[in-house]
């Protein structure tokens, strides 16, 4: 398939282990898990290359063919489901005429459990209203810089959204890839619309809405799983303002500004493990939030640190890596980590390092390692910065309560 892998470099192994060992600390959960060896094709060779570190297989490219006529049954999710193809409603994949009607007519005689296919083809739609109980499935073929064989391209400048599960339940999107054409929307829209939603699973889909909205926005909704998908050039890969159980496994999120995750308000029970966040605004900020684990994640050359939290408690941070994040050396800026006015918390068997960017880019980051500030209840502890600051380990503010901040080993790039 023509797409990248999201890998976590094998250091996170050992910060995995040292995160479960030492003195007495905050519940770290279950925190441990597989993580797969990094890739022989770095992010800096691909981005030099501007090719795909991955070409089509055979078995890709096969079963996109075998899309036109609904002949994918060997990937349904539900055995038995009844199976509808787009093209026998109308949508055509091969011209700019709107596809948004036809779609909507697909979804509507799938029925309860049943499975919409996308054929090979782009198909120009905004804002069609997904219904609860139904799987929107085509062939994962995107890469690095192609959305692959199948997209859904916004056609209306007006848009707010490509797809709309408001009140949906019980939806998986699988191998689509979404296309917003931010440049020429008139108002903020999002790539998948999650509002009062439940048990939905997003999968092996590429996301962009062209920095004009995030790629997932997630309202009031609950068991929310997005996994092994590219979410880029969005204001950001996933905002969530509200809801629970939010999984996000084994995506790659990349170019969102101004953050790959943004978590505020009241959404809480999320989990954010085994991504790749790189090149983002910040790649995980969170405001005045509870109940976020954010573990195995690897972070890369974000502008203003890997993970920016204000307010809000209860974030577990375990196990990430961290490299040349902060090149952005204005203010409080360059670090990996920045806490400020955050409660009953653990960032803990973090692995911090000190890079210059890619090619002739000479700009080594970051200045500090961890910048921290009025911290109540919580631990700082066991994180390792070898070579991991252009001029500190920690910068402390103080302030902080009932805290304990020890064992953050470091050296000076």
């Amino acid at each position: 398939m023509k797409r990248i892998g999201c890998k976590i470099a094998t250091t996170a192994l050992a910060v995995l282990a040292l995160a479960a060992c030492g003195g007495n600390t905050l519940p770290l959960g279950s925190s441990s898990g597989a993580v797969k060896a990094a890739s022989a094709n770095t992010a800096s060779a691909v981005f030099a290359s501007k090719k795909p570190a991955i070409s089509y297989s055979a078995a890709a490219k096969t079963t996109a063919a075998a899309a036109v006529g609904g002949k994918l049954t060997h990937l349904l999710p539900v055995a038995g489901s009844k199976v509808v193809n787009v093209a026998d409603y109308g949508a055509n994949g091969k011209d700019r005429g709107s596809d948004t009607d036809a779609i909507t007519k697909a979804l509507a005689a799938a029925g309860k459990g049943g499975t919409v296919i996308f054929p090979v083809g782009t198909y120009y739609c905004a804002d069609v209203k997904v219904p609860s109980d139904v799987t929107l499935l085509s062939m994962t073929t995107y890469g690095f810089e192609t959305n692959g064989t199948t997209v859904l391209t916004r056609n209306t400048r007006a848009a707010t959204s490509i797809l709309n599960l408001t009140g949906a339940s019980n939806v998986t999107i699988s191998g689509i890839a979404i296309e917003g054409l931010g440049a020429t929307a008139t108002q903020s829209l999002s790539g998948v619309k999650l509002v009062n939603a439940k048990n939905i699973d997003i999968n092996d889909c590429r996301i962009t809405t062209g920095g004009k909205g995030p790629a997932v926005y997630v309202e009031n909704s609950t068991n929310v799983t997005v996994r092994n998908s590219m979410l880029h050039g969005s204001s950001y890969g996933v905002q969530a303002v509200s809801g629970s159980n939010l999984l996000l496994l084994n995506n790659w999120l990349t170019s969102d500004h101004p953050a790959g995750y943004y978590g505020s308000g009241s959404v809480k029970n999320v989990r954010i493990t085994g991504n790749r966040i790189e090149w983002c605004g910040t790649g995980v900020l969170l405001e005045s939030v509870t109940g976020h684990t954010i573990v195995g994640d690897y972070f890369d050359r974000c502008s203003i640190g890997g993970i920016r939290v204000t307010g809000g408690s209860d974030i577990s941070m375990l196990g990430n890596v961290n490299q040349r994040n902060g090149p952005d050396h204005t203010a409080d800026n360059s670090c990996n980590l920045y806490l400020n006015g955050v409660s009953n918390s653990v960032y803990r068997g973090n692995v911090m390092e000190a890079i210059q960017g890619d090619g002739a880019d000479t700009n080594v980051s970051p200045e500090f390692a961890m910048i921290l500030r009025s911290l109540k209840g919580c631990q700082i502890v066991y994180n390792a910065s070898y070579h991991g600051y252009t001029s500190e380990n920690l910068k402390d503010y103080g302030g902080h309560s009932g805290t304990t901040i020890s064992n953050n080993v470091g050296t000076k790039r």
